[in-house]
């Protein structure tokens, strides 16, 4: 991953200051090495009344060249000095008049190398000065998504206070394990009228009736859900739900028959094989009607990464517990846990050994069991205590508090064209890029700092498209950052990041060798 600074006459309305980092092409353990060589130093130039011009200066950032590459921590380090002039700063990074920066983009796309910004040349005329970074790994492991040591860091002693408070509660009901509206949509669900009045249900889509004066204080009703698939000439599609209750009984095992042609059985996950759909006639409408008739204002629904069955089923609920959010990744959030390693680990049993592929009774039975263990033990149970916050609640919580917003365009292979907000606005989802370009350039005349994790790029290098192909997507991600930079208001730090070049092929490579 490199990072380039960038300086603009400042007589021009809109200068800022860039910070670049396009490409990491290997995984490192190493410690950065002493980095001084020369340093380069950028103008944040901020307007002012003409009276006072000559008095007030314009911020300016004295970068160091370095000769190591530099730990995603310190970018990260490098954003937050930015914005809070007591913070500590990376040593390559000299500050004059920092209170002058008042906003920062950091603008993330996965797989981004040196090589794509030659041509055209846009991105290297703002940025000067490129910065290799690297990412924790070895030829032994996986590498995880870098984005994530961006967007978090350690928890102030403050956090960690109200973390332990919380932890330490001595009582928990089901309705504490809900999930809330800027959850629902942090984690992609789709989003019942229940939460957002002026939701529009889609064609084929069905919700949940809700009936307020009919619901209770403290709901105990839970049925677990989980569904399988196979994949149709339109994509996925739903060949089988099942149903479980808090009592272990089976409500609901229904094989449903999709109405165009299968193309995959996915067997070895789904345990959907032809046979088992050869004399199948039950719809897909059909078995939403029967869930449907399960459910009402006092069920809550719980599943594993539940947003992807509700997703197949077309069902919206507006009371979700969700295994995968419960019970966090070791290495936190967003990434996820698979229900196996959960049951394993948490419960100490075993499930989908069979060769023959998940089944879904066993695993809606194991989110039952892992829920009721919680609510017997508590709070505590199931959580790995981290010393990790979001960067956007360690500025809230700093001394003097600054705003922020994390946007990230949906994976467009596998999520439809619907966008999200959260009730504060500081997470929002976008359909496209093109949308997240445009919503970088409203939200951050708003916010101190914005976070836009951009997909297309990402997605294209994945594929290994044809060359033509990959320059148009290269193209694209230019206008954007071109975009951005152009209509920033001054005083605008803007950060470029990848992260750790092509992590996938690294990691196919790994698993290959193991």
């Amino acid at each position: 991953m490199n990072s380039n600074a960038s300086e603009r006459d400042e007589k021009k309305d809109h200068d800022r200051n860039g910070v670049d980092h396009p490409s990491a092409n290997h995984a490192s353990n190493q410690a950065p090495a002493k980095r001084r060589l020369e340093s380069t130093e950028v103008a944040v130039p901020t307007s002012s009344p003409k009276k006072k011009r000559m008095k007030q200066k314009s911020a300016s950032i004295n970068i160091l060249q370095t000769t190591q590459p530099l730990p995603l921590k310190e970018v990260r380090e490098f954003i937050l000095a930015c914005l809070q002039p007591s913070a500590q700063h990376p040593g390559w990074a000299h500050f004059t008049n920092r209170a002058k920066i008042k906003h920062v983009a950091l603008l993330y796309v996965h797989g981004l190398t040196e090589s794509m910004l030659q041509d055209p040349p846009y991105i290297n005329e703002i940025f000067k000065e490129k910065y290799n970074t690297h990412v924790a790994g070895n030829k032994k492991s996986v590498l995880r998504d870098p984005f994530f040591d961006l967007i978090q860091c350690p928890m102030t002693k403050s956090a960690k206070r109200r973390q332990m408070a919380a932890l330490k509660a001595k009582t928990l009901s089901p309705k504490d394990l809900i999930l809330d509206h800027s959850q629902l949509i942090a984690y992609s669900y789709p989003i019942h009228s229940y939460h957002q009045a002026d939701s529009e249900l889609p064609e084929g889509w069905m919700e949940t009736p809700i009936d307020k004066s009919k619901m209770v204080e403290d709901p105990t009703r839970i049925i677990s859900l989980d569904c399988e698939m196979c994949v149709t000439t339109k994509g996925r599609s739903l060949t089988r739900v099942a149903l479980v209750d808090r009592d272990g009984k089976l409500l609901l095992d229904e094989l449903v028959k999709p109405d165009v042609p299968i193309i995959d059985y996915v067997t070895q996950y789904s345990g959907i094989t032809e046979e088992m759909l050869k004399d199948v006639t039950t719809t897909h409408e059909e078995v939403q009607h029967m869930v449907m008739k399960l459910l009402d204002e006092n069920t809550m629904l719980l599943g594993h990464s539940l947003d992807n069955d509700l997703q197949a089923l077309r069902i919206r609920h507006p009371f979700i517990i969700d295994t995968a959010v419960t019970f966090p990744h070791p290495s936190g959030p967003p990434l996820k846990a698979s229900l196996k390693w959960l049951t394993n680990k948490w419960l100490s049993k075993d499930i989908q050994s069979a060769s023959s592929g998940h089944h879904p009774v066993e695993d809606a039975q194991a989110c039952l069991d892992l829920v009721e263990k919680k609510l017997r033990q508590g709070p505590s149970f199931g959580i790995f205590q981290s010393d990790m916050d979001s960067i956007l609640d360690h500025l809230s919580d700093a001394s003097q508090p600054k705003t922020g917003a994390i946007l990230c365009s949906k994976n467009t292979m596998t999520s439809k064209n619907q966008s999200h907000a959260n009730q504060d606005d500081s997470y929002f989802i976008t359909a496209d890029d093109d949308e997240l370009a445009h919503q970088v350039c409203a939200k951050i005349k708003q916010k101190d700092l914005i976070v836009a994790r951009f997909r297309s790029l990402e997605e294209t290098l994945f594929q290994q498209p044809p060359k033509h192909e990959m320059e148009m997507a290269i193209q694209r991600f230019h206008d954007y950052v071109q975009k951005i930079y152009d209509e920033a208001p001054t005083g605008t730090v803007v950060v470029v990041a990848n992260g750790g070049g092509n992590r996938r092929k690294y990691n196919r490579q790994v698993q290959g060798v193991l």
